[in-house]
């Protein structure tokens, strides 16, 4: 290939320069790395490799859109429309996977949490501490918690255990009680194969006293 239309070919790939172009000269160098990792030194990476090629295809179709709208578009329009996409994405992810996390810190060995509309059942985020844009957290030290069984199921909680609860084990189950199913969630700091008949016993007694 002569060398002028090379450096001319290289010139329409990279320049001008954008976001995109930035982004897509990343994915193919993280790409690359995770090919060669996965072919010369750990075959177990097959499965992290698989994602960023995945990921590589939309990347690749953006930078083809991004090659064809700059010749069409004014240069300062491209880059502040890219930014603001980016920006939207970003808040788009975020925005998706936030959370509204129950953290439970407790010296108990269970917790018992029950979806019932009691008096005192956490229904509302008057007692919640926001972090961050999108995610909430309300930290609560008893072993029995109640949460309205509506405003549970309508946003999503996430019960965090305690951090030490490395090897805990949970049951999503249900009671019946008068005519009523209360759902509820109970979860021990070990496992242990006893777990479910010490389970049974905690939620009867507590159902028959409540």
């Amino acid at each position: 290939m002569n060398r002028n239309v090379f450096i001319k070919l290289i010139k329409t790939l990279v320049f001008p320069l954008t976001p995109v172009v930035l982004l897509f000269c990343l994915t193919i160098l993280v790409t690359l790395y995770t090919l060669i990792i996965t072919c010369f030194i750990n075959p177990e990476f097959a499965l992290v490799s698989a994602v960023i090629v995945a990921i590589s295809i939309p990347v690749l179709i953006l930078y083809i859109l991004d090659r064809i709208i700059v010749k069409r578009i004014p240069y300062n329009f491209i880059i502040v429309g890219e930014f603001f996409l980016g920006l939207v994405f970003v808040l788009m992810y975020f925005h998706q996977n936030n959370t509204n996390e129950i953290k439970i810190k407790t010296a108990n060995t269970y917790v018992l949490i029950i979806a019932d509309s009691k008096a005192n059942a956490i229904n509302d985020f008057s007692q919640f501490d926001r972090i961050g844009l999108f995610k909430r957290r309300l930290e609560v030290s008893k072993q029995t918690i109640y949460i309205d069984s509506t405003f549970y199921k309508e946003n999503a909680l996430k019960i965090a255990y305690p951090n030490d609860w490395i090897n805990y084990e949970s049951f999503h189950e249900s009671y019946k009680k008068n005519g009523r199913t209360i759902n509820y969630e109970i979860c021990f700091k070990n496992y242990h194969p006893n777990n479910r008949f010490v389970k049974d016993s905690i939620v009867k007694t507590h159902f028959s006293s409540n």
